[in-house]
């Protein structure tokens, strides 16, 4: 089918219909075709819109915060995936079904209230006071207007007040606050009889291949292997191109000549600063600094100046008067004039000169060989995947096209859905082009594929060579996996056994102490938990809360590691120290409810619709 396609996009009926669209974009123009006449609204909540600009932004800002929190480089295509632009263009559609019915009941904020709450906001202050300078500054660096964020402000406290209108009224009923702080504020602890696995590894019995296989045929999904393919790709990637460039030691040298200033490091001076709020007192402290004091002594004998470094210093780095200051002075030792700020008045310094240093080309030539190598081989992949796709669309076969224009072909052999091969390694190849592994999972057995891109500009064409799907192994496939799985659950059957016996001395009356001696049996501490703790596993935490105080529980526990058998402890009930925890919990869970409640009904009142095409467009998984 694909090669079929490829002869028709080179046929002169082909190029005759693409005539026929251009002509047609030139009458009718194409912004529509982008957009779908949506002009970058992606959704609407009645008649307040989500644009395509705003959803951007908040979803940048929230894959941001997530990557700083993970430490993992997720990227914006698997966020998109793993479903943030959804969670974030939701949480926009929430906040204009507010605003929807802010409108329809006429409620706003009043101007004189939106002034108060800027001027209250701690990131326009200076000491303390709004500082007008400082709110336009912060409005020009975040590309916005004194309009534009005022309006921002009103539609927040609108739907902030909204909000809170419908939030419960306090003082819940104590009839029912008691006996929920009572069942949270319960604490239960116990010991546990455990009864390792590793125990009875030894007294099982070699399997024969009829228990194997019933074992098999029981278990059918722990041995299903997965489909796998045989895959032939060429892969152009800029940086495995660019090893194969060699470049010029005439050209590092012009290029080292153009940019050095990128080379040289600007002169650096180690700095303290003397600060102090009144003009009176850095005055008299410099008078003394530079009549030769100590700046220790000096900070010591004015009242209202401190001492602190600024550490080495490059001008750029400094605001414009601190810098032309520090360095218009002299070198080590001398002292600049008072300097005002809107954080007081200061004097700096100078400790030491660092002067100004540039690198040879020795010291620099490996990465602007590497970055020129890199520039050229990115200057040449379009050109590259271009006679790629030409040699395979005029007949040729994958290895003659890539033996052609001397690339390499790389094959990957029972490659899985994730990427990793039989023996469960992943394949390097692949770490630069993670949506050809999707695509070679739906493409046809045999077939070429077109010529697919990554972000960064690298470009990729594959065939899938053979497919072998999915199915559940057989034994002479499995009989290691087989055969290990089944010596565990015999183990854990014999431990199982051991387990009931110790569960029913324990019954009889028996001491845990005693019956842990007798079978040579672990005996663990269950440390004090409430229903909601994570201190033990959860099938410990069940059973200690289905079992009544000083009892033993009816059914063994299952461990990772063995059978457990529990004896709880009595119970040790803390009402008293949580029940205001409880009051809250059980607060914030009523308004969850009825903020869950108010959003549906607004769904009902303002219908949302969704554009999935625009979003498609601007939001690519891709």
């Amino acid at each position: 089918m694909l090669a079929v396609i490829r002869r028709f996009a080179r046929s002169w009926v082909f190029k005759g219909l693409l005539l026929v669209l251009v002509l047609s974009f030139a009458v009718w123009g194409i912004g529509d075709v982008f957009t779908g006449g949506s002009s970058g609204v992606v959704a609407r909540a009645g008649e307040e819109a989500v644009t395509a600009s705003e959803l951007d932004e908040r979803f940048r800002l929230r894959l941001q915060q997530i990557q700083q929190q993970s430490a993992q480089p997720l990227t914006r295509a698997d966020a998109i995936r793993f479903g943030l632009l959804d969670e974030t263009l939701q949480g926009l559609i929430a906040a204009r079904l507010l605003e929807a019915e802010a409108r329809s009941l006429g409620l706003t904020t009043a101007d004189a209230t939106v002034g108060r709450l800027i001027r209250s906001d701690p990131s326009f202050a200076v000491n303390g006071s709004f500082d007008r300078a400082r709110f336009d500054n912060i409005l020009r660096q975040s590309g916005l207007d004194e309009e534009l964020y005022s309006e921002d402000v009103r539609r927040e406290q609108t739907r902030a007040a909204l909000v809170g209108a419908i939030r419960p009224v306090t003082g819940l009923p104590t009839a029912l606050t008691a006996p929920l702080a009572e069942r949270l504020a319960e604490q239960r602890s116990g010991q546990l009889l455990v009864v390792a696995d590793q125990r009875f590894v030894g007294d099982v019995a070699e399997p024969d291949d009829d228990a194997l296989i019933t074992f098999l045929e029981a278990n059918p999904v722990m041995f299903r292997a997965p489909e796998r393919r045989d895959v032939s790709a060429v892969l152009l990637d800029a940086r495995t191109l660019a090893a194969e460039i060699d470049v010029d030691e005439a050209e590092l040298q012009e290029l080292y000549d153009a940019e050095s200033a990128r080379f040289t490091t600007p002169e650096q001076r180690t700095v303290m600063q003397l600060r102090g709020d009144d003009e009176t007192a850095v005055r008299e402290a410099h008078t003394l600094l530079q009549g030769g004091m100590d700046a220790d002594d000096v900070v010591g004998r004015v009242a209202g100046v401190s001492l602190s470094p600024l550490g080495d210093v490059a001008r750029d780095a400094l605001p414009e008067d601190f810098g032309n200051a520090i360095f218009a002075a002299g070198g080590p030792g001398s002292v600049t004039a008072p300097v005002q700020s809107a954080f007081g008045w200061h004097v700096f310094l100078v400790e030491a000169v660092i002067p100004s240093q540039i690198s040879p080309l020795a010291d620099v030539r490996d990465d602007l060989a590497a970055r020129v190598a890199l520039e050229r081989a990115a200057a040449e992949l379009p050109d590259l995947a271009t006679a790629l796709d030409d040699a395979i669309g005029g007949g040729s076969t994958l290895e003659d096209a890539a033996a052609g224009l001397d690339l390499p072909l790389v094959t990957l052999v029972d490659l899985d859905r994730d990427g990793r091969s039989a023996d469960g390694e992943t394949y390097a190849e692949l770490d630069a082009f993670p949506g050809m592994l999707a695509e070679a999972f739906t493409a046809s057995e045999g077939e070429v594929s077109l010529l697919g891109y990554t972000d960064d500009g690298g470009a990729y064409v594959f065939r899938v060579d053979e497919v072998r799907p999915a199915h559940t192994q057989t034994l002479d496939e499995a009989r290691g996996l087989v055969e290990t799985a089944w010596r565990a659950e015999e183990a854990r059957r014999l431990a199982m056994a051991a387990g009931e016996n110790a569960r029913l001395a324990l019954a009889g009356g028996e001491a845990a102490i005693a019956v842990a001696e007798r079978l040579q049996l672990e005996l663990r501490t269950v440390e004090p938990q409430t229903r909601t703790d994570d201190v033990a596993d959860a099938s410990v935490r069940d059973a200690l809360f289905v079992t009544a105080p000083g009892g033993v529980a009816e059914e063994l526990v299952q461990l990772s590691d063995g059978a457990g058998v529990l004896v709880v402890d009595a119970a040790i009930s803390q009402a008293d120290e949580v029940h205001e925890a409880a009051l809250r919990e059980a607060d914030a869970g009523l308004a969850r409810d009825l903020l869950i409640q108010f959003e549906l009904a607004l769904r009902e009142r303002h219908p949302v619709t969704i554009d999935q095409r625009a979003l498609t467009t601007y939001f690519p998984a891709q």
